[in-house]
């Protein structure tokens, strides 16, 4: 059996907002305020320290995740 390591300080982004349509499936793209959200994700990541970013990232299969 392997030693299994947990973080030690999980981060949880939720979802982005993404485009409000009736047929909503796995191509659907962010909306503008999901974009934006993304883009603050991603600086906040890149501010900070090497030694407090996550180690794993977990995310969903859907196109607008990537």
């Amino acid at each position: 059996m392997t030693d299994q390591r947990w973080p030690q300080s999980p981060w949880e982004a939720g979802h982005l907002d993404s485009i409000d349509i009736p047929a909503r499936g796995m191509d659907v793209g962010l909306s503008d305020c999901g974009e934006e959200q993304a883009a603050a994700l991603g600086k906040r990541l890149r501010r900070t320290g090497e030694s407090e970013r996550p180690d794993v990232v977990l995310c969903s299969p859907y196109g607008r995740a990537e």
